[in-house]
């Protein structure tokens, strides 16, 4: 059995980096970013559950789980990212998008750690319940103070 323990530390290690990633003011750039960490984060997990995924599966679950967040959550993200291309209006938006990023990936990652070995089993996940579960974990996700865990991983000592 894997512990939760190592699969909440690597959870918590890409939370961090897509919230930093995030933090790139180039347009595009924090999108990209982004997207490699948590597809970074659904590789590491997999192999931690020694699953096969593909790149499609990585999307198709992405969209659920962002439909489980809702659309505001997709939306304010979007037009978040959309204000980078105004040098300066984007910048007043740094304190508040890379802590829901961070959040959106930590929860995730938790519904990673159920849907991971259903797809061992062989079994499918119904959309419903895992948007059910990524709502229920996003709900949990910001909970945790995301704009502490960002300012500690990028403090110089």
């Amino acid at each position: 059995m894997i512990s939760d323990d190592k699969l909440n530390s690597i959870i918590l290690k890409y939370s961090v980096l897509a919230g930093v990633a995030d933090i790139t003011p180039m347009f595009g750039a924090d999108v990209a970013a982004v997207t490699a960490c948590q597809l970074k984060m659904f590789y590491e997990l997999a192999d931690e559950y020694e699953v096969s995924v593909t790149k499609q599966r990585f999307m198709e679950l992405l969209s659920t789980l962002a439909a489980g967040v809702g659309g505001w959550g997709v939306t304010a993200f979007g037009a978040l990212t959309l204000i980078k291309i105004f040098p300066g209006i984007g910048n007043l938006f740094l304190c508040w998008q890379p802590p829901m990023v961070a959040a959106f990936t930590w929860a995730m990652g938790q519904v990673l750690k159920s849907y991971f070995p259903l797809i061992k089993e062989g079994k499918t996940w119904d959309k419903k319940e895992m948007q059910l579960a990524m709502t229920e974990a996003w709900q949990t996700a910001k909970k945790i103070d995301w704009k502490t865990e960002l300012k500690n991983s990028v403090s110089f000592k």
